[in-house]
C-alpha cells in the first residue's frame, strides 16, 4: 500500500511526488512504513522511483525542488535511518539529484520526539527546514508539549545554524516561506504566549527570521 502526500514542481515541466508505503514500491521494503520518492515528466510518465527507510516507521512531510534539477525531502523516522535513533522519533532531511541518486541524508534529534515539517530554499543552494522538538534540539527546551525548530543546511547537508523557539506551551510550526530578502516567514499555532500574541489554546502566530536565524 502506498500513501501519497507531497508534490513539488521540478521546474522542467514535471513533478516530484513523495509519500510512504508498506511493501515494495520503488525497491525492496525496509521493514515497516518506508519513504517513497518519485519523479514524473511533463507527460505524466514516471521516470524513476526511490524507496528508502529504516526497519521502523519512516514518514516524509515536505519536499521542494532544489533549483538544480534535484529535490530536498524531510520528515521523521522511528528507526536508524541515517544514524542511531536518539529518542521517540528523529527528524531527517535528504537531497536527491535529477536522476534519483541520493546525494546525502541527515538524521538528528533529542531523547524526546523530533520532526521536520516544512522546507524553503535559501537562494544560495541550501535549504531551511522547519519542525518541532520535545527536547534540547537547537537550544534549551522552553517547556510545554513542543518547541519550534528552524535549521539551515547548505547544499552539501552541513548545518549552518539551528534556532529553537517557542513558549511554555505547545508550539507547532506549520508553514515556512522565503521572504525574498534572504530570510523567512514562519507560521503555526501555540498554546502559550509570544510577545504581542494573546494567550489561548490554538492561537496562531506569524514570525520573521533573517538570514542569520
Amino acid at each position: 500500500t502506498a500513501l501519497g502526500g507531497q508534490v513539488a514542481s521540478d521546474h522542467a515541466g514535471g513533478a516530484y511526488l513523495s509519500g510512504a508505503a508498506f511493501g515494495q514500491v520503488g525497491g525492496p521494503s525496509f521493514g515497516s512504513l518506508d519513504v517513497v520518492l518519485a519523479r514524473f515528466d511533463a507527460a505524466g510518465l514516471r521516470t524513476w522511483t526511490r524507496q528508502f527507510g529504516s526497519s521502523a516507521i519512516d514518514r516524509p512531510y515536505a519536499l521542494i525542488a532544489d533549483g538544480a534539477g534535484g529535490v530536498f525531502l524531510c520528515g521523521d523516522t522511528q528507526g536508524d535511518l541515517a544514524a542511531t535513533l536518539q529518542g521517540q522519533n528523529d527528524s531527517f532531511i535528504a537531497r536527491y539529484d535529477a536522476a534519483g541518486q541520493q546525494q546525502w541524508i541527515v538524521q538528528g534529534g533529542t531523547a524526546a520526539f523530533d520532526s521536520l515539517l516544512g522546507l524553503a530554499l535559501d537562494g544560495a543552494g541550501g535549504v531551511y527546514a522547519l519542525g518541532y522538538t520535545g527536547g534540547d534540539y537547537a537550544g534549551p527546551y522552553l517547556g510545554g508539549s513542543s518547541d519550534g525548530v528552524l535549521l539551515h543546511f547548505d547544499g552539501a547537508g552541513n548545518v549552518l545554524f539551528g534556532v529553537q523557539f517557542g513558549t511554555d506551551g505547545q508550539d507547532l510550526p506549520l508553514g515556512i516561506a522565503a521572504d525574498g530578502a534572504g530570510g523567512l516567514f514562519v507560521t503555526g499555532s501555540t498554546d502559550g504566549l509570544f510577545p504581542g500574541v494573546s494567550a489561548g489554546a490554538g492561537t496562531g502566530f506569524l514570525a520573521r527570521f533573517d538570514a542569520s536565524g
